[in-house]
């Protein structure tokens, strides 16, 4: 079972121990693939960077981590449709699949967030002058260069993927809309089809107030032919 601790997931996750690390400056990303033993769902461990490394992210710059917080409430706007959506798709396959796209794009963003930081310590390394020509300084415009063309495929890749997240979201959502429609249509049909069958009852039916407006208008001829009579005798 994949299990998915994200520090700047909590609000999705249900947990309310994301503001110790946000007081830490940074964002944690731990991915394991199967539930350590004696560990209860929820609890904060440290983490062993050291061992298997690849099941840490770890994000310290402000564009990342305000990159992987609106990650973060895409991924919350795709699990809030599941609910509606659990006739139609698996949703525990959903939530692994979910949780190794953040994983992976925390990833990503890691590997930004490196690039960015080697590329502006080369870019503030002072050349003591020496000329465009010499082969140090060719050989640190070379790999700056070389970091600025992994930086932008990177960050083009980053965005590709939240897109498709947004994409996800989205269309969850237009399916929720759509089945909120359909049940308040289906209810005003509902409704309307009981008014009509009121209503044809009631046309059926004599209406209270005619009924005795009528049963009055005979009682009150009924009493005048009495009253005409003795006047007709002899």
């Amino acid at each position: 079972m994949l299990g998915l601790l994200v520090a700047s997931m909590v609000n999705c996750l249900g947990g309310e121990w994301w503001p110790m690390f946000a007081a830490l400056g940074a964002v944690l990303i731990v991915v394991s693939v199967f539930v350590r033993p004696g560990r209860q769902p929820g609890t904060v461990f440290a983490p062993n960077f050291e061992v298997q490394p690849e099941e840490h992210r770890l994000l310290v710059a402000s564009q990342e981590r305000k990159t992987m917080s609106e990650v973060v409430e895409v991924v919350g706007r795709i699990s809030a449709t599941w609910s509606e959506l659990d006739v139609m798709i698996d949703v525990v396959s959903a939530e692994h699949a979910v949780a190794r796209a953040t994983f992976d794009l925390a990833g990503l963003l890691e590997r930004r967030e490196r690039l960015r930081r080697t590329r502006d310590d080369l870019q503030t390394l002072p050349n003591g002058g020496l000329p465009a020509s010499n082969p140090a300084v060719r050989s640190l415009t070379a790999q700056i260069d070389r970091i600025n063309r992994a930086y932008s495929q990177v960050d083009a890749e980053i965005s590709r993927r939240i897109a498709a997240l947004e994409k996800t979201a989205e269309v969850g959502e237009m399916f929720v809309n759509e089945e909120a429609l359909r049940r308040a249509t289906q209810h005003a049909e509902q409704m309307l089809a009981e008014l009509d069958q009121e209503t044809l009852t009631s046309r059926l039916e004599p209406e209270p107030s005619t009924a005795l407006a009528d049963e009055m208008d005979a009682v009150l001829r009924a009493y005048r032919e009495l009253i005409d009579i003795p006047n007709g005798v002899g």
